[in-house]
């Protein structure tokens, strides 16, 4: 009976250990900062680089971005984090558009959209990530930390312009960040959303990346690798759900999502759509478009729409709608 106790208590032992290791191993691959930002997977052959060298959109957004002149911010959040953002000086306007990059990406990613944004002559605020750009966080948060931060941007521009009407948008895991702020209490100055192929949850995009990347199944890769992000960063997968923070918001939401996306399944466009509570929302596909790739398919389309949305929710002066 010792022997078989013993031998029980051992096991049990190797496998919490493995348990674990295993939950470490998935922490270190998605969400250590350096992991993410240096990944060969992510980079090297990824939609994002290409997209950067080849696409001519892309191209010139990057090319312009380099050259456009901009003030960097450094402020400590609430988080007692030191957070950092560039900002892209729209000359009187009151009107601040606030980006957020995807995952692994960086500010220059969105320089299509911002130079796009700083033509109307709005102001836009492109803040680094968690676990991403020069942000003091060691890991990224997938958004659920980000809105935070985010509040705490918006706090900065209310205070610095009493007036400001301010504009969320993201792509991807900014996507889900921009819809995850939206659930907070925000002020009268935020004026609405726009999530470009942003994902339900943390949990449900891990669990399709695992899939997809390593053909593991949730059960316990991922149950793993949310217990070990507690011990590490304190929130959990599912806990970081954008589908429960939209159930709260009263934040006219844009909804874009490419049709033939796969890494955030196209699927999960509709599931936030109808989570969202707020009274203006709008839902908008592109057919053929991949991941983040709604803008590339159909440019012209994707500028209407996104800044058709917008301007029904603030209000330009003279100069700015010249």
């Amino acid at each position: 009976m010792k022997r078989t106790t013993k031998a029980a208590v051992g096991a049990a032992a190797v496998l919490g250990t493995a348990f674990v290791a295993s939950g470490e191993v998935m922490y270190q691959m998605f969400l250590k900062g350096k992991s993410v930002r240096e990944s060969k997977r992510l980079h090297e052959n990824s939609w994002l680089s290409k997209m950067l060298t080849e696409n001519p959109i892309m191209a010139q957004g990057a090319l312009w971005i380099k050259t456009a002149a901009h003030k960097d911010h450094t402020i400590l959040g609430t988080r007692k984090k030191w957070i950092h953002a560039e900002e892209y000086p729209g000359g009187d306007s009151h009107v601040w558009v606030i980006t957020c990059h995807g995952y692994s990406a960086n500010v220059e990613s969105n320089a299509a959209m911002i130079r796009i944004f700083h033509e109307q002559g709005w102001n836009v605020l492109a803040p680094h990530l968690t676990g991403h750009g020069i942000s003091e966080d060691k890991s990224t948060s997938m958004g659920w930390l980000d809105r935070i931060d985010l509040c705490d941007w918006i706090r900065r521009i209310c205070k610095k312009d009493p007036q400001a009407q301010i504009v969320l948008y993201g792509v991807s895991m900014g996507a889900s960040t921009v819809m995850m702020t939206t659930g907070e209490p925000l002020p009268q100055q935020v004026k609405c959303c726009v999530a470009d192929c942003g994902y339900t949850s943390v949990y449900d995009e891990f669990k399709t990346q695992l899939k997809q990347w390593l053909k593991l199944p949730a059960f316990p890769f991922l149950y793993a690798g949310d217990l070990v992000t507690r011990l590490h960063a304190g929130y959990s997968f599912k806990q970081a759900s954008a589908v429960k923070q939209l159930k709260r918001s009263q934040t006219p939401t844009l909804f874009l999502h490419g049709e033939a996306d796969t890494f955030v399944p196209f699927a999960m466009q509709e599931v936030c759509y109808h989570a969202c509570a707020c009274e203006e929302k709008e839902m908008v596909s592109f057919p053929g478009a991949g991941h983040v790739e709604s803008g590339l398919v159909a440019p012209e389309e994707y500028e209407r729409v996104v800044l058709g949305f917008i301007r029904r929710f603030i209000t330009e002066n003279a100069e700015t709608t010249a």
